[in-house]
């Protein structure tokens, strides 16, 4: 984003509403300024009140809430993510990821938070996006921190709202799940990195886990 429309968003955002010279209070050449005021015209970020007086849309006021204030590049976020661990007694369904990151991996049925939906719903969603099941709301067991850091450095950071759904009826196949026995999954070795702290942490109903960090080797990065 170029830094005049930025600035322009910055000033519109604490104010209800301003006219062309309190918005160009740099004195910057016109014809530029009106550019770039015109292109957030065009991407219906502003609108235009009356002749020469500017606000955000409905649309602006929620693309700034996601910016930071007065910085041109804004902060990375963490990602949002919902695991959903499917259960039956003993038996635990696992998806094996088909593509980076983690492929061939064995993991609960995770995917990202959309906007609008409530972690609730994201993983109802994630679940029949995934498998075609479909269940009840199911029970949050945790919100866990997940750090993937190589020599130091983080390369993902994500925050995932764990949950598990108690499966009634045995999951056949062609449900792009796998069945394993809560017993044998300790042994396994194609589990993903995030896997056993997590849901032996809630399987066992210990204190929230927190922050969970993974350091990786060289060469292997895994992102959430």
């Amino acid at each position: 984003m170029h830094y005049l429309q930025k600035q322009i968003l910055d000033e519109l955002r604490a104010a209800e509403s301003l006219r062309y010279n309190e918005l160009n209070k740099s004195g910057v050449e016109s014809g530029h300024f009106r550019y770039h005021l015109g292109q957030l015209v065009k991407d219906g970020y502003v609108g235009q009140l009356n002749r020469g007086e500017y606000a955000l849309t409905t649309e602006g006021q929620q693309f700034t809430d996601r910016l930071s204030e007065h910085r041109v590049n804004p902060h990375e976020m963490p990602k949002v993510i919902t695991y959903t661990l499917l259960i039956n007694d003993q038996t635990v369904y696992l998806c094996r990821k088909p593509k980076q990151p983690y492929k061939d991996l064995l993991n609960m049925v995770g995917g990202k938070l959309h906007a609008g939906e409530t972690a609730h719903q994201s993983s109802v969603r994630e679940v029949q996006e995934k498998t075609g099941l479909h269940i009840a709301p199911p029970d949050l067991a945790d919100v866990v921190e997940i750090l993937v850091k190589q020599n130091g450095s983080i390369f993902t950071h994500v925050i995932a709202y764990i949950f598990i759904a108690s499966i009634k009826e045995t999951i056949g196949k062609g449900h792009n799940v796998e069945a394993f026995a809560r017993s044998e999954l300790e042994n396994r070795e194609d589990l993903a990195p995030d896997f056993l702290p997590i849901f032996n942490k809630i399987m066992d109903k210990k204190p929230a886990l927190g922050t969970l960090i993974i350091e990786t080797e060289t060469g292997s990065v895994p992102t959430l």
